[in-house]
């Protein structure tokens, strides 16, 4: 699935569940650390903004996590 916008402040997809009873949202991914279970990047794919690893590992700012939560500052390089 790849959908392109082209309208400027208008979401590209949007999940809603209105079952009050219902589940949210599952995404099945990868089980291992090279694999990824979710990737959120910038409109180009230049910039990895959030990533869940197969292994659980969660990065913000990285898309290569070393810990439970690993948060990346790329404004100076700070972990």
């Amino acid at each position: 699935l790849n959908v392109n916008m082209t309208e400027d402040n208008k979401y590209a997809a949007g999940i809603k569940n209105q079952h009050a009873g219902g589940g949210g949202l599952v995404i099945w991914g990868g089980d291992s650390s090279n694999e990824y279970a979710l990737r959120v990047e910038d409109y180009d794919g230049a910039n990895n903004m959030f990533c869940v690893r197969g292994d659980g590992n969660v990065g913000i700012g990285t898309d290569t996590p070393l810990a439970q939560l690993h948060l990346q500052d790329n404004s100076n390089g700070d972990n």
